[in-house]
């Protein structure tokens, strides 16, 4: 059942990607064509062939960090996997082909990123992570690439909104891939992984994540006034009600177990409630 559920939350981490890039391009276009459906589809492919790279060279670790969870130690599927990394890649890049040169270049340099994060930049004190987050926010560029005929200026809220939860992505991810590698510190400290969770004290890490987590909580204050202020949002709506009773107090209990955080299990919590707060700043694009 463990296993099974593993499986379903990567499945569950694809549909999510695949919707924010949904519902980021209705942000711009007000709709959904067959375009964003077919670049949210190349998204899911690319991201599988992420996750089953990664799991390739965390073979060992996994055996620390999450026993019998990697895709590669499943009796059912093992290096079938491979199988379906050539698939998934090729269906990926065949539907980023057809959907244009620019979406083809993204969805290559998308696969290209993964790879070596996978393979190298995982294992360093910052650049992994920062890849990472980068890649959640490149999930926004797709649905912009293919709006690009759109004028920004008429956009108004809708324009600043996309761009709002495009930075918030960004830090988020930052946030929970720090909490993830605190989790795995006993798995990447005997692979020798540079993680910034193995190089500093838990003291420094905890600052670190800290400064990010404030800046989330006082970027979602900001943006609660602004919503007050008829020129930026311009209507009576739940996104206010939304912001200022969910998405707020959810991102200051993530603080509240940043500061607790003592054990594997304590970070492990703390990054899947912060899954589910990226989750909630990806159906507040769904409110109007």
């Amino acid at each position: 059942m463990i296993k099974a559920f593993f499986i379903s939350t990567r499945a569950g981490n694809l549909f999510v990607m695949a919707l924010t890039q949904v519902l980021a391009y209705q942000l711009l276009q007000e709709a959904v064509d067959l375009s964003i459906v077919l670049a949210a589809i190349a998204t899911m492919c690319i991201g599988l062939c992420g996750y089953i790279a990664n799991d390739w060279f965390d073979r060992s670790i996994d055996q620390i960090n999450r026993p019998g969870r990697n895709v590669f130690h499943l009796p059912w599927i093992g290096q079938r996997a491979w199988y379906l990394f050539a698939i998934s890649g090729v269906l990926g890049m065949g539907m980023g082909a057809w959907l244009g040169p620019w979406l083809l270049t993204l969805c290559a340099g998308t696969w290209a990123l993964l790879m070596l994060y996978a393979r190298w930049l995982k294992g360093s004190p910052f650049m992994g992570n920062i890849t990472i987050s980068a890649l959640h926010s490149v999930l926004f560029a797709m649905p912009a690439l293919l709006a690009q005929g759109i004028d920004w200026r008429v956009l108004g809220f809708n324009g600043r909104f996309f761009l709002v939860m495009a930075g918030f992505a960004f830090a988020t991810a930052w946030f929970r891939e720090w909490a993830k590698d605190m989790e795995d510190l006993a798995g990447d400290r005997a692979a020798g992984l540079r993680t910034a969770a193995v190089m500093y004290p838990v003291s420094i890490s905890k600052a670190g994540m800290a400064v990010i987590g404030l800046a989330i909580v006082l970027a979602i204050i900001i943006f609660i006034v602004g919503l007050h202020i008829p020129s930026f949002y311009g209507r009576q709506g739940v996104l206010v009600y939304y912001y200022l009773f969910l998405m707020l107090p959810m991102c200051l209990r993530s603080m509240v177990m940043l500061a607790g955080a003592q054990n594997q299990h304590d970070w492990h919590k703390l990054a899947t409630w912060l899954k589910i707060v990226m989750f909630a700043g990806v159906i507040s694009m769904a409110i109007k």
